[in-house]
């Protein structure tokens, strides 16, 4: 009955969620990266997100080439944003 106060008044973390809202350049391969950088997977797209009030590129990396043409294609299709939660990853604006 007092569930909702009871959740109002928890200490839980809020969930940290990320929007992405477009593909600003990509895909750019690993391979095709200057060699004094250390790529993070096989393909990396900057994507436009956004999160809270806050705007900004970000650099995603995919191990798998089809997970980032997912994201593509999706907005190829559609203007509307992609909602993800990140949980405990740290995201680093570019």
């Amino acid at each position: 009955m007092f569930q909702w106060l009871k959740d109002k008044f928890s200490k839980k973390k809020p969930e940290l969620t990320l929007q992405i809202w477009s593909v600003v350049r990509g895909p750019m391969y690993a391979e095709d990266l200057p060699l004094d950088e250390e790529p993070e997977g096989a393909v990396c797209l900057l994507l436009k997100v956004a999160q809270d009030n806050d705007v900004f590129d970000a650099e995603f990396w995919f191990e798998e080439v089809g997970d980032a043409k997912k994201i593509m294609q999706h907005f190829e299709k559609s203007i509307l944003p992609l909602e993800i939660s990140l949980g405990d990853y740290e995201l680093v604006k570019k």
